[in-house]
């Protein structure tokens, strides 16, 4: 089996993220020219903290087969309204405990 690893830092303290829709679209190509490359190989994908949330979106993207994702420090609350909880990006993938 191959291993290949796709590395992307959205970590620049000097300015903001930028939003989530782009960040999705970005990655969701990534994945899918890694899915091109390995047809047939398991595909994780892995985040930590903005970067969990998104990994949850592409995951649940119709054509992308994912078969995990590793949440590390999952943001609790939503981008704009910090009061609510953020189970939209979970809830649209599976979750297993």
């Amino acid at each position: 089996m191959q291993l290949e690893v796709v590395w992307s830092d959205i970590n620049d303290r000097r300015k903001a993220a930028p939003k989530p829709e782009k960040l999705v679209g970005f990655h969701s190509d990534i994945v899918r020219n890694a899915a091109a490359k390995y047809p047939g190989h398991p595909l994780i994908l892995a985040g930590k903290s903005l970067g969990s949330r998104i990994s949850c979106m592409v995951a649940a993207e119709n054509d992308i087969d994912v078969s995990a994702v590793v949440c590390l420090g999952h943001p609790l609350k939503e981008w704009g309204d910090r009061s609510m909880l953020a189970t939209i990006a979970l809830g649209a993938a599976q979750v297993c405990s």
